[in-house]
């Protein structure tokens, strides 16, 4: 069953009135930002992902009151794919960052489906979100901010991962160009673990990337609230015979 849009965090207003924007396919347009609002109230979890990463994670959208009610999970994160000329490898990293804008809009009667939020938001854990009253059911708000996940990050950065993957990995003569992706979580104390392939290219270069991953030290874990948190984490690793 496709997920739904569950963990959304609203973090601002503004006063852009969604009523008043130019419908486009998807969503609609603000002549203020100049952006295109995508209307995820009716969509799945993997459509707001593909629309994140087709948008290079520069996303405004708009979003139900259900879809903000947050849930304790791991957070995933893909590194942004950056260039490293390597020795007989080649390796790209994706990152995965958003922000989304809406409105904020005064009461309207609304009786199915229920208010709507479109804004700025960000992925967060939280125990417990009160939901809105039967009082508040005649009232829809819109509300504009930032899609933001805090990213874990090798210690020193892309150029220090890139360089601890040039070290470390071994090309293996006969090995097809293609990608190897690999998943991992890093721990709040910012250890791998649990790490797998999830795109396999052959045996061999699936089991050195893991042998390397093994090898990674200590990571800077995700934050939220200021709190570090387990994250799982996406990393393809291109080989490329030169």
């Amino acid at each position: 069953m496709p997920e739904d849009i569950t963990s959304v965090k609203l973090k601002f207003s503004c006063q852009e009135n969604w009523n008043a924007m130019q419908p486009v396919e998807g969503g609609r347009n603000c002549d203020t930002c100049q952006k295109k609002v995508y209307d995820f109230t009716n969509s799945k979890a993997d459509e707001f992902r593909r629309i994140l990463a087709e948008n290079n994670n520069n996303v405004c959208g708009r979003f139900t009151v259900n879809q903000t009610v947050y849930k304790q999970q791991l957070f995933p994160f893909w590194k942004k794919w950056v260039s490293a000329a390597m020795v007989l490898i080649g390796f790209s990293f994706w990152g995965e960052r958003s922000v989304a804008q809406g409105v904020k809009q005064g009461k309207q009667k609304i009786v199915f489906p229920p208010p709507v939020v479109t804004g700025d938001v960000e992925v967060r854990p939280v125990k417990k979100i009160k939901q809105p009253s039967s009082s508040t059911v005649g009232q829809s708000e819109y509300l504009t901010g930032i899609v933001g996940e805090p990213q874990p990050e090798f210690v020193g950065g892309d150029a220090a991962l890139s360089k601890f993957l040039t070290k470390n990995i071994r090309y293996i003569k006969g090995t097809p160009n293609g990608r190897v992706i690999a998943s991992f979580v890093i721990s709040p104390s910012g250890i791998l673990t649990d790490i797998k392939i999830i795109r396999s290219l052959t045996p061999a270069a699936d089991n050195e990337v893991i042998r390397v991953l093994k090898l990674s030290p200590k990571w800077t874990a995700g934050k939220f609230n200021g709190k570090s948190v387990a994250a799982q984490y996406y990393l393809p690793v291109s080989f490329s015979e030169k």
